[in-house]
């Protein structure tokens, strides 16, 4: 059974929506589906919400839960009587082996905890491809109100470039979040949590900077020009409902500093360009991105935001361990201020680790990305780091608008 969005039609009726995703799109192809690896689930639901947020709720996000299994389990039976059910179009059933499974509480405990793990890993790909649109509406009126003789002001260039290094941010962590989950779903509980709780922060922030270039043209401090035909407002009420996700991916994290060992700083493990394999939870308790920050090689007019940044991961390690010997109740607030910082490093060794995209023509080159997205990291976390190379915002600034004209997409390629 595909799942189709009912909505209302030219005469107010009620007509369904012609886009769905088919069951065999959300199952891997070792058990009967169509898709390789969890990185290509996201990029269907991806693909979806640019044309169509609800449906890509609806028939992607909806069945993450009912799909953990055959993505991220380790119990084979399971995996393959989920990917039959779901492939018969039953994405909510459960088989008379599966309760009785589900009474062993620890069963039941595992099981959702993967879940959430697939379910953060792909959330936030999805909520980009309908923030892409709202972009690309945002960049077409600014294009049009230039053909217009309308001049480009500040603050539209600067929310442009910003939209789009964070954009391209969010795709890294959905990378190295579907990564992990494919090379190692038992350890990628802080890669997922760090792109929800991330991911959902900029796209927020991103939509709601857009707001001024997205009003209708009457309204004060809108755009000159025709109103755009995507407004942020679907997005941002889709965004709030994934607050608690994010919440819940905080949590995640505070338990990941709280349980990992006091010790200096690390050296780099990790071979650059990225190793897929290396996306996880190392085996003394940190994670491979943060590691990133104190070993990759700067990226031309990135130098100075990543040496801020791999001091500040310094500090943090030397924080959490001073935070993690007090008592309990001072613990848990420290770490759980920690854990946000820890997550935007996290995002900033995503950047340095993980390819926008794979080889072609249509890709951003990460040079003229990566310097502005390490430079925002920065900032948010307050560090104190000049205004990245003038070379990179133009070039961000000309790919913004140029997909705007030419309607590709604003995802990694």
């Amino acid at each position: 059974m595909t799942t189709a969005v009912v909505r209302p039609g030219p005469d107010g009726a009620s007509a369904p929506a012609s886009d769905a995703v088919p069951p065999a799109a959300l199952v891997p192809e070792r058990w009967g589906g169509t898709l390789d690896d969890v990185l290509a689930l996201a990029q269907a639901g991806q693909r979806l919400a640019r044309r169509d947020l609800d449906a890509a709720l609806l028939t992607v996000v909806g069945p993450l839960r009912a799909l953990a299994p055959v993505w991220t389990g380790d119990d084979e039976d399971l995996a393959a009587r989920t990917a039959v059910r779901v492939l018969s179009g039953d994405c909510t059933g459960s088989s008379e082996r599966d309760v009785a499974d589900g009474r062993d509480r620890p069963t039941v405990l595992r099981r959702a905890l993967r879940a959430d793990v697939l379910v953060r890993a792909v959330v936030p790909a999805v909520l980009a491809g309908a923030a892409q649109e709202v972009v690309r509406s945002a960049a077409r009126s600014v294009v049009d109100a230039r053909a217009r003789g309308h001049p480009l002001t500040r603050t539209a260039s600067t929310v442009l470039v910003r939209a789009r290094a964070d954009l391209l941010t969010v795709d890294a962590l959905t990378r190295a979040a579907c990564t992990a989950v494919r090379h190692a779903p038992t350890s990628a509980a802080v890669p997922t949590a760090v792109a929800q709780f991330v991911g959902t922060d900029l796209l927020r922030e991103l939509l709601l900077d857009l707001l001024p270039l997205t009003l209708p043209p009457t309204l004060p401090g809108s755009a000159a020009g025709p109103a755009p035909d995507r407004s942020p407002l679907p997005v941002l009420r889709a965004l709030a409902h994934a607050t608690t996700a994010g919440d819940l991916a905080r949590l995640t994290l505070v338990s990941h500093l709280a349980h990992r060992p006091a010790a200096g700083p690390l050296p780099h493990r990790h071979p650059v360009p990225w190793d897929p394999t290396a996306v996880r939870e190392s085996p003394d308790g940190t994670d491979a991105l943060a590691d990133a920050l104190t070993g990759s090689p700067a990226p031309p007019g990135g130098t100075a935001p990543l040496a801020a940044l791999a001091a500040e991961s310094r500090r943090l390690r030397a924080e959490v361990a001073r935070t993690s010997v007090q008592p309990a109740h001072q613990r848990s607030v420290g770490l759980s201020a920690l854990a946000e910082r820890h997550a935007w490093l996290d995002a900033a060794g995503a950047c340095l680790l993980v390819p926008a995209a794979g080889a072609g023509p249509d890709v951003l080159p990460a040079r003229s990305w990566v310097p502005v997205a390490l430079h925002a990291v920065a900032a948010r976390l307050g560090l104190p780091v000049p205004a990245p190379p003038q070379e990179c915002t133009d070039a961000l600034l000309r790919d913004v608008l140029e997909r705007a004209r030419t309607g590709r997409a604003y995802d990694g390629g």
